[in-house]
């Protein structure tokens, strides 16, 4: 959502879906030279209004506290769920990323790649992982991860900020996750990111045959949620009736 602005016919964000890919890239870059709030408010709304500088000086200062409520969202956490960055683009080729909301990657995209390189990059800070975590999220036609190594060198020579916009997008969709999913996610169960948990869910949708979860990795990663939230339910129910014999 954005607010149009009259006064100087532009639009302004009110929200982190709001912003658009270059505003998104500007304000990442701005929150790592550690400014202050008001400064950065300052640089941030100068971008965004895009009007002559001289002029942008002049607006009153009741004017431009109005305008740094509205992008007071910026210094909260961030709720990213629109991919502003839904196609990376390189000399003759194109590589497509996760839909809004991250609905569209598979099972195996999540738990068997994209997660394992994000906690690298967590522990390690380095962009040879934070490369091959977008690369598990950015593919040609289907998702192989044959060509995650591949595609990561090509991912190494975009902006650090288009990278870090991926990143962002990726880490609020998953804060979603447990709200649509909380049985899933509850502390009654093991994390569901570890990697005994990944397989003990497969095993389960698999029904014990671990050597024919080709289809079940392949699966888009809510409708294995769906099931998998389904099964908990039935498995509670199950013990429920139990327990009364």
């Amino acid at each position: 959502m954005r607010a149009y602005e009259m006064n100087y016919k532009r639009s302004i964000p009110v929200e982190w879906n709001g912003l658009s890919a270059e505003e998104l890239s500007y304000a990442l870059h701005l929150k790592k030279l550690n400014l202050t709030k008001e400064a950065f408010n300052v640089l941030f709304l100068r971008h965004a209004l895009k009007i002559p500088h001289r002029k942008f000086y002049l607006i009153p200062a009741v004017e431009m506290a109005k305008y740094a409520e509205k992008i007071e969202f910026l210094h909260k956490k961030a709720e990213l769920t629109v991919n502003k960055f839904p196609f990376l683009k390189f000399r003759g080729k194109e590589l497509k990323g996760p839909s809004d909301g991250m609905t569209d990657i598979s099972f195996e995209q999540y738990f068997g790649y994209a997660s394992m390189y994000l906690d690298m990059f967590a522990e390690t800070h380095k962009d040879y992982w934070l490369n091959r975590f977008v690369s598990a999220l950015y593919h040609e036609g289907e998702f192989n991860a044959d060509n995650i190594e591949r595609n990561a060198i090509l991912i190494e020579k975009l902006p650090v900020y288009t990278k870090e916009a991926v990143l962002l997008f990726y880490t609020s969709c998953s804060d979603v996750f447990p709200n649509r999913f909380p049985e899933l996610f509850s502390k009654s169960v093991a994390p569901v990111r570890d990697d005994l948990h990944y397989f003990k869910m497969l095993d389960n949708i698999a029904d014990g045959a671990l050597a024919d979860n080709h289809f079940v990795k392949r699966s888009n990663i809510i409708e294995v949620f769906i099931r998998l939230q389904a099964m908990h339910k039935e498995n509670g129910e199950f013990k429920n009736r139990t327990h009364g014999y």
